[in-house]
């Protein structure tokens, strides 16, 4: 139960101020939630969603250097590691995940456009 919310606590130490700390907690949370709903891909397996699959396992990777900067004590190696962290995982939830749904999206439904004007011409 304790390595589960290491994570958060290297949020809120990582940021000064301790009520924008709950606020981007919140924003987090709220990220989290709507990530179903942010993604707009017209694809059907993961397995072609590359870009995406490595970005994700980039996200489990902060995620899991941020539960092991939570679970370390205060020094300022830790608390920079937390900060930088911070903002991988925010840039992740915020800007990366909507842009590569779009993105994946366009790409994916070009090429099938592409492929079957191909198959028109010949």
């Amino acid at each position: 139960m304790f390595l589960t919310l290491c994570w958060f606590y290297a949020i809120l130490r990582s940021i000064p101020n301790k009520a924008m700390g709950v606020i981007m907690v919140l924003l987090v949370f709220v990220s989290l939630i709507s990530m179903p709903f942010l993604s707009s891909t017209h694809i059907g397996s993961p397995k072609f969603r590359v870009l995406s699959e490595r970005l994700f396992f980039l996200f489990v990777a902060d995620l899991a250097l941020l539960t092991w900067v939570g679970a370390q004590e205060i020094l300022d190696a830790t608390i920079i590691l937390g900060q930088v962290c911070t903002v991988i995982l925010f840039i992740y939830l915020v800007i990366a995940y909507p842009f590569l749904s779009w993105l994946e999206s366009y790409l994916y439904l070009n090429s099938i456009k592409m492929a079957t004007s191909g198959n028109q011409k010949q």
